[in-house]
């Protein structure tokens, strides 16, 4: 395997050289070729705009072809504000082709520049969607839900009322193959290997769990969401199942305008916040504020036989858990444009927290004969601070032709979390006497604090005939230290002692330094796009209180290729390929248990291997009037995969950890459909087939596992009368096996309802989630000497009210970029 992927990675870097080194021998020196002077005569210029919404379009093709022999002479890609500017190096009859996948190709005419009138400004050009007929439909205005480019999806959620009250995790779970659980755990065609990024990169809002980010970023703050399957060689390599990119809406219209929102759920829940914009001249200055009082219940129940026979064979265990705490998120910057060849972005992001969590848990031992021994009561009490923040500074630099330019990113995230636990646990006989008078009660001070500091560039330069060649370099600098103050109630002494066996300190560094290239162009019709990213980890973890310390380097190269063919009939074919990495997380690699439940440790293995995969797809698209659809085979390998092991030792106590798998195969087809039935529906639905083969043989027999899986979502909305919408969606992932077990089916549905108010200046919106009240978690574990249910429950059916206002004819904006990753999202996870 690794000397197949040798020779596919040597084969990709020779392909590029010779590829930009052809390209650079075509293009003369000194601008001199052959006796011919070769210096730009002239230029056409023009600006490519969605027919619709009127919006740039950012890398569309403009191709020029001399006109007396159809030859192509000439061509480049737009920019981000959909601005292209092509060099003419001499005077004649030309025509121009102009192009971008989900459009209709337009042909812009003859030109015919002379010496007396060597520049030519084609002005704005509208390019038409192919998805629908927008004329017979009169929905003129608005964006399509989904686009396609040559290597994501971007899910425009205008149109999703969830966006009106819910959040980031509720949006969601209404992207087709993306999957959120009871703990905001977000999974991508059934792996939960996937990256969520902000803005194109994460940040310090993630604290030590996805699902923060997830919960405190308001839906009504995002403009759409990106999944890209298989990212390029541009991209960090982190992550095996993708990327999905969570883009915050940004106003740059003239003057001061914004907007607010408040929102009230069933079961003490608040939500509101305020986005302001000014924009005057060469600046532009937004804000915004967030505040979520929310307060949550989880109910959960296990059940576990043990199979040890000097031992007793079973534990059940139920338990309520409420969490609640104000969150605040502040978010400010400026854009600063002096001319048109020189931009400057700052943007800075504060969070603050006060969580609080407070759970009863309740252990039932039982004998053979399935009779109560004894009981065992667990009130723990949770009191938490939490602080971060991020500062991003970009430059853009373009030269003459806007489409050649220079940007350079610099980041920098800090956050800081503090817990204290409060626990006390009683024990009882069968008939529920108390066994002893005196109380087990301990303190459990733990802190999260993490440092990244990223520095990154990124070269882009139109070649000759259309083609594009991109560099860049990226380093990133991690440092996280995680620790924990452990002390245990000493009844006759009336203190709290410090236990030394239970505290300790853990120290992580991480140092990665990267560079890639990647070179695209367009052969006989097919446009293609090869890259390669070279990338040097430096780690280092340090167990203070063991001496414990453990380093690993290694040196990594990431090829990618993507391929794209369209028909004539309104049917593109696109080819993928790339080779990505799973480095270990913090969590994952800390050897230090978790003592905050006695009968369940936590630990982690300082010894996992990264995990490395090739990952291959091939996607059908297809564009009628009214309907869009597309169907993807994919398939991914991997070896040295990091799993979740759970074992049980003969006191009862369940330890879980992370081991290195052998190997992994997934494959599997995943298939969506859009349509715009009339004036008054519009439907998509989207459904994945999957089937995974795990050999964790390395561990013992036990660990292998093969099974089959799917699942399907569908979504409606109506539109009765102009100004309400009504929405439907339904939710199912069907059962599937692990290693170690079975995840049982999980499904549910959501319905929301959304009125124009105010002469569409404010909107009214009601939702009920999960009114069936079925969205709940179930796994079941296998281990060589027992066996355990467990099941998950949060109040997820509730009721949600809201109210959103914008003055001053607010409407949001795309970000002027989507800026190159920053630290991944594991990296602050604790």
């Amino acid at each position: 395997m690794r000397s197949n992927s040798a020779r596919f990675i040597f084969f990709v870097i020779g392909f590029l050289i010779l590829n930009f080194s052809n390209v650079i021998s075509q293009t003369p020196a000194g601008g001199q070729g052959q006796g011919r002077d070769m210096t730009p005569k002239g230029t056409i210029k023009g600006k490519i705009l969605d027919s619709v919404t009127k919006s740039p379009i950012e890398f569309a093709t403009v191709a020029i072809f001399r006109a007396r022999d159809t030859m192509m002479v000439g061509g480049t890609t737009t920019n981000i504000k959909g601005e292209f500017e092509i060099p003419i190096r001499f005077y004649g009859s030309f025509f121009l082709k102009a192009d971008f996948l989900g459009y209709e190709k337009l042909d812009l005419g003859k030109v015919n520049p002379t010496e007396a009138k060597p520049d030519i400004a084609l002005g704005d050009i509208f390019l038409k969607r192919k998805t629908l007929d927008l004329k017979e439909v009169e929905i003129e205005g608005t964006k399509s839900d989904v686009e396609l480019a040559i290597d994501k999806k971007i899910y425009n959620i205008d149109k999703d009322i969830t966006s009106s009250t819910g959040s980031a995790a509720e949006v969601l779970q209404n992207i087709p193959s993306v999957v959120v659980d009871m703990d905001g755990k977000v999974s991508l065609r059934g792996s939960e290997n996937v990256r969520i990024l902000v803005d194109g990169k994460p940040s310090s809002l993630t604290g030590i769990s996805r699902s923060a980010i997830l919960e405190q970023i308001p839906a009504s703050n995002i403009e759409r969401i990106e999944v890209i399957t298989n990212p390029s060689a541009k991209y960090d390599p982190e992550s095996m199942a993708g990327i999905i990119n969570i883009v915050l809406k940004k106003q740059n219209q003239k003057g001061l305008n914004g907007m607010a929102s408040v929102n009230y759920g069933t079961w003490n829940r608040y939500t509101g916040n305020v986005n302001l914009n000014y924009s005057k001249n060469k600046w532009n200055v937004f804000g915004s504020f967030d505040a979520r009082l929310v307060e949550s219940k989880r109910t959960s129940k296990s059940e576990r036989t043990s199979l040890f026979t000097d031992s007793l064979p079973y534990l059940n265990s139920n338990s309520e858990n409420i969490r609640s705490g104000l969150s605040q998120v502040l978010r400010g910057g400026f854009d600063y444009s002096p001319d048109k060849k020189n931009s400057l972005s700052y943007s800075t992001t504060l969070r603050n927290s006060d969580p609080s969590n407070s759970s009863e848990i309740r252990y039932l031992t039982l004998n053979n004969f399935y009779e109560m021994e004894s009981i065992r009561l667990r009130n723990n009490k949770v009191t938490g601070d939490d602080i971060g923040f991020d500062n991003n500074f970009n430059y853009k630099h373009a030269f003459k032709n806007n489409n050649h330019y220079l940007t350079i990113d610099l980041q920098q995230s800090f956050g800081e979390e503090a817990d204290k636990s409060n626990s006390v646990n009683t024990f009882f006989d069968a008939f529920m006497n108390p066994i002893s008078s005196i109380e087990n009660k301990q303190i459990i001070d733990s802190y999260n604090d993490r440092n990244v500091l990223v520095f990154q560039s990124d070269y882009v330069q139109p070649l000759a005939t259309g083609a594009k060649f991109e560099t860049g370099i990226k380093s990133t600098v991690r440092e996280t230290n995680v620790g924990v103050k452990y002390q245990e109630f000493i009844a006759d002494q009336n203190l709290y002692a410090l236990d030394g066996s239970k505290s300790n300190d853990f120290q992580f560094k991480e140092q990665t330094h990267a560079g890639y290239m990647m070179y695209s162009n367009v052969l006989k019709g097919v446009k293609y796009q090869l890259g390669a990213r070279v990338e040097a980890t430096l780690t280092d973890a340090k167990l203070i209180n063991t001496g414990e310390n453990h380093k690993k380097d290694y040196l990594d190269v990431f090829p990618s290729g993507f391929f794209s063919y369209e028909f004539l009939d309104k049917t593109t074919l696109q080819l993928s390929l790339s080779r990505r990495i799973n480095r270990p997380s913090l969590e994952q690699l800390n050897p230090f248990s978790n003592y905050s439940d006695p009968l369940n440790y936590r630990t982690g293995n300082p010894f996992l291997d990264p995990e490395y995969s090739l990952a291959y797809e091939f996607t059908y698209l297809k564009f009628w009037k009214k309907l869009s659809a597309s169907s993807t085979l994919y398939y991914r390998t991997a070896n040295d995969v990091i799993r979740r092991i759970r074992r049980v030792d003969t006191t009862g106590v369940t330890t879980t950890t992370f081991e290195n798998l052998s190997n992994s195969d997934g494959f599997g087809i995943e298939g969506s459909a859009n349509a715009q039935v009339n004036k008054v529906l519009r439907f998509n639905t989207s459904a994945n087939f999957s089937r995974t083969i795990i050999d964790g043989g390395n561990l013992g027999p036990q660990y292998k596992s093969d099974s089959y899986s799917w699942s399907g979502r569908f979504g409606s909305n109506i539109t009765p009368f102009n100004g309400f919408d009504i929405q439907l969606s339904m939710n199912y992932r069907s059962p599937f096996g692990t290693p170690t077990g079975k995840i049982k089916e999980m499904y549910f549905v959501d319905l929301s309802f959304r009125k124009e108010v105010l002469k569409g200046k404010g909107n009214l919106s009601l939702r009920f989630s999960d009114p069936l009240n079925t969205q709940k978690f179930r796994i079941e574990t296998n281990g060589s000497n027992f066996y355990q249910y467990d099941e998950f429950k949060r109040d997820s059916r509730a009721v949600y009210i809201g109210f959103s206002y914008k003055f001053n004819g607010y409407k949001s904006t795309e970000k002027r970029r989507m800026q190159q990753e920053m630290p991944r999202e594991s990296d602050f996870e604790g």
